[in-house]
């Protein structure tokens, strides 16, 4: 079995196949197994003069296998994940691109930002200090809340000025859910960023 799989891959496609097969395989990136199979059995009768020029060419080379298993097997295995895996990974960079592009547009007040760094540091110096009882901690000190009270709407604003460039709809509780997971975020970005300086000191 190892032995005819190395046959079948060892020869390759003429471009003019290549791009055929790869329209094929963008076209059906998603179909089940079973759609897929349907497919590529009408694909390969509409193909079937191009396919019997490329059988003919890759027999002049030695091929000897099923050229419609090894086509379909080309697509299946290859093309498809191949094009998965590119879509995966584009959707993740854009994914990053946007997260990137709301954090350098969104920042909170450089004075929270060392009121935050200040109180992790000198928590740090209790015993049993935990980065996840701070942020609780913090969340009960008056004073830092009243520093949050006049930060929001300014922060939610700016937020909401983001959204619209973006054409993305929000409701008030998924903003004031991106309003609480970024204050957490800071508080934890920071904490790493104490512990990074410390380490390099």
């Amino acid at each position: 079995m190892a032995d005819t799989e190395k046959k079948t891959y060892r020869h390759k496609f003429s471009p003019e196949i290549n791009t055929i097969i790869q329209d094929f395989s963008q076209v059906h990136l998603y179909d089940s197994k079973s759609i897929l199979k349907e497919q590529y059995d009408g694909f390969w009768e509409s193909n079937i003069d191009s396919f019997m020029r490329e059988k003919n060419r890759l027999e002049m080379n030695g091929f000897q296998n099923d050229l419609k298993n090894a086509i379909f097997r080309s697509i299946k295995y290859y093309h498809i994940k191949k094009l998965k895996k590119s879509s995966e990974n584009t959707e993740q960079q854009t994914e990053q691109k946007r997260n990137q592009e709301t954090r350098d547009y969104i920042k909170l007040n450089k004075f929270i930002i060392q009121w935050i760094d200040t109180f992790i540091i000198n928590s740090m110096k209790e015993k049993n200090f935990k980065p996840s009882k701070n942020y609780e901690s913090i969340l009960q000190n008056q004073e830092f809340m009243n520093l949050l009270q006049d930060e929001k709407p300014k922060i939610i604003n700016k937020y909401k000025k983001f959204i619209t460039q973006n054409n993305e709809d929000k409701t008030d509780n998924e903003i004031e859910d991106w309003w609480v997971f970024k204050i957490k975020k800071t508080h934890k970005n920071r904490y790493f960023s104490i512990m990074n300086n410390k380490k390099n000191t």
